[in-house]
């Protein structure tokens, strides 16, 4: 199974941690739940500060809406279709997904760096 290139360009420009993907997964899970930033943390044992985050994060990116003292999972149906596409894959190819939540954006400025790196002669 291959990673689809929509899901690709979802992860690239909404997800930057698991957690974060982790915490869409949940609300994604039961769509018609209003979630508060404690049961978030309760539910991913985390922070109740790092779970307010996630869901504001998936709020600005028009995952979730505010209702309330909660977030509801409420994406535009074109998203609702990837973020269905991007769990049947982080469900059959963990690994990979992570591998795709953390690669290097932008390889050559790494190379750019490198290029500037000191390095001890040996002569």
């Amino acid at each position: 199974m291959t990673i689809p290139a929509s899901v690709r360009a979802f992860l690239a420009e909404h997800i930057d941690s698991v957690s974060l993907l982790d915490a869409l997964l949940l609300v994604r899970a039961v769509p018609d739940r209003t979630w508060t930033a404690s049961e978030v943390a309760r539910a991913l044992v985390t922070s109740e500060t790092l779970a307010a985050s996630q869901l504001d994060h998936l709020r600005r990116h028009g995952l979730v809406r505010r209702e309330g003292d909660g977030y509801a999972y409420v994406p535009a149906t074109r998203d609702a279709v990837t973020v269905d596409e991007l769990a049947d894959c982080y469900a059959r190819r963990r690994h990979t997904v992570i591998g795709l939540i953390y690669r290097p954006v932008n390889r050559s400025a790494t190379s750019l760096a490198d290029a500037f790196r000191l390095r001890r002669d040996d002569d």
